[in-house]
């Protein structure tokens, strides 16, 4: 008999340091570690005394394994080429609101926990996107500055693993009942992250 094995998890992440480690920053392996991903949007000036604004929780039942039917064609294509089957948003600031240190933001964004399929590793991403699908001169949303520029989807690289379609012969831990093992083979690549949502002029 011939023995299949699946890489487990904590050895997944041992060859994940050999490509640079899990930055818990942006990227998490299970739901739990997602659901603690760190704020990264620039925290607001103060106005007058309100309700803070609190994040919208993340109900992993509605992560499903397609993108919303109400994002743009556009979207839609950035995810699948991204690799995402579902994304969340988390919270948002606005075009037009301070940050505490006075600037003001001339495109809105929200941080989005987006989820990867299951051929990745690890599988959950934090990210930055632009709140607006499609970049053109019609939609204000995505315009910035009095109409003189374009808010556009900005990335950062990170190395992730892969599952292939390989096996690799490798000792039977069981060599009285399998003759022969062959271990799934996993291999790096890198995956965009979208880390923010900048205003470029014409």
């Amino acid at each position: 008999m011939i023995l299949c094995i699946v890489p487990t998890e904590e050895e997944l992440r041992e060859q994940l340091k050999d490509v640079g480690g899990l930055n818990k920053y942006y990227a998490a392996v299970t739901r739990e570690e997602a659901d603690k991903f760190q704020n990264l949007l620039p925290r607001l000036r103060p106005t007058a005394p309100r309700e803070e604004a609190k994040p919208f929780p993340i109900i992993w039942s509605h992560l499903t394994s397609a993108v919303s039917r109400n994002r743009r064609a556009v979207s839609r294509n950035t995810d699948l080429d991204n690799n995402i089957v579902s994304s969340k948003k988390i919270r948002c600031i606005r075009r037009g609101e301070q940050t505490e240190l006075g600037m003001v933001r001339l495109c809105s964004e929200c941080q989005r926990v987006s989820q990867l399929s299951s051929d990745r590793f690890p599988r959950y991403i934090n990210e930055v996107a632009c709140d607006g699908e499609i970049p053109s001169l019609h939609e204000d949303n995505m315009c910035c500055n009095n109409r003189q520029g374009m808010c556009n989807q900005r990335f950062l690289l990170i190395d992730f693993l892969i599952r292939t379609g390989d096996y690799v012969e490798v000792p039977s831990p069981k060599p009285e009942k399998f003759l022969q093992a062959f271990k799934q083979v996993w291999k790096p690549y890198t995956q965009k992250i979208r880390s923010c949502c900048e205003c470029q002029l014409w």
